[in-house]
């Protein structure tokens, strides 16, 4: 029930907007705390908080780390930003130099400009003097994401009936179909795992996936960004967020 697939979708709007695969893409609608504005493709999408969002304040916290980030945010109602402007920059050079330049308020720095910003596992004098936050998170590129306590989140990988949707590699074995599928139909326990471990080994001896060597993700954070908290699943918590408006440049 934790996986993006089981999210609430009305059933009016896929009767209204979906296309032959049941699919609305082109017209999303959920029930989280923002709702779409505007939507250039591949070049920028606006959300405004959304007026029928439950209440909700901003959780407190008992960890010391987390210090900064309550007495910024406790007690506010969250979404506290009303409106959230998202540029699509797919080239690291003019992404980077957008932060930089104070045209974004945050940038997951790309990994041929971590040298640039990082020395001996420090912020650099000239980011640190403008109070640019730097938090390390965990990285997606090493492996895969569970959203369930269940192994075929992982195994799905290989399945040929999951080609373009988990199975990026194309790969496809009868063999390894026959075996997943026998797995569905049993319940967890020893039998099951038998058959995990056997599905295990067909990624050591073909090898349709080269893993990354990215294990943290370095972030930048204008003064100005209030609350963010690095998670081990959210990028992008903008709900969760709040601007320090004083503190932004005049251009902004």
């Amino acid at each position: 029930m934790t996986h993006w697939a089981m999210s609430a979708v009305a059933r009016e709007v896929i009767e209204a907007y979906g296309d032959a695969s049941g699919w609305a893409v082109d017209h999303p609608v959920g029930t989280g705390p923002y709702v779409i504005k505007e939507w250039k493709k591949g070049s920028k999408v606006i959300l405004g908080a959304s007026p029928t969002f439950r209440e909700v304040t901003f959780a407190g916290s008992d960890d010391p780390e987390d210090r900064t980030v309550v007495a910024a945010m406790k007690g506010k109602r969250i979404p506290a930003i009303g409106r959230v402007e998202i540029n699509i920059i797919e080239e690291s050079n003019p992404r980077f130099l957008a932060f930089d330049s104070k045209q974004l308020d945050f940038v997951y720095v790309p990994s041929d400009f971590v040298n640039r910003v990082i020395s001996d596992g420090k912020l650099k004098p000239e980011y640190a003097r403008q109070g640019i936050q730097w938090l390390r998170v965990v990285a997606w590129q090493l492996g895969g994401i569970a959203s369930v306590r269940e192994g075929e989140s992982f195994i799905n990988h290989l399945y040929s009936k999951r080609i373009g949707v988990s199975n990026y590699g194309n790969f496809r074995l009868p063999e390894y179909d026959k075996i997943f599928e026998a797995a569905q139909l049993l319940p967890d326990g020893p039998e099951r795992n038998k058959l995990y471990r056997k599905l295990a080994d067909y990624h050591f001896t073909y090898a349709p996936a080269v893993l990354g060597v990215f294990r943290y993700s370095n972030l930048l954070l204008h003064p100005w960004v209030q609350g963010w908290k690095p998670h081990s699943f959210l990028q992008y918590p903008f709900w969760q967020l709040d601007i320090d408006t004083p503190k932004l440049p005049a251009s902004r």
